[in-house]
């Protein structure tokens, strides 16, 4: 194994984690833009009770993320 080929293979390794990494954040957001825009349209919410889910949800996926 060269040292050309043990770059080339870390470089694209660490593509595919950016990669999906970066698609883990972007779902994170997708969801939490869902909870708060879309869900009071389609289901009858107050406010205290979607601040609740939401500040759960951040709250719950940050151990997650580490």
């Amino acid at each position: 194994m060269t040292a050309a080929s043990t770059r080339d293979s870390q470089v694209r390794g660490l593509s595919w984690f950016s990669l999906i990494d970066n698609f883990g954040k972007f779902a994170f957001f997708l969801t939490f833009g869902l909870v708060l825009f879309v869900s009071p349209r389609v289901l009858t919410m107050d406010s205290g009770t979607l601040s609740g889910y939401l500040i759960t949800f951040t709250y719950l996926s940050k151990p997650l993320e580490a």
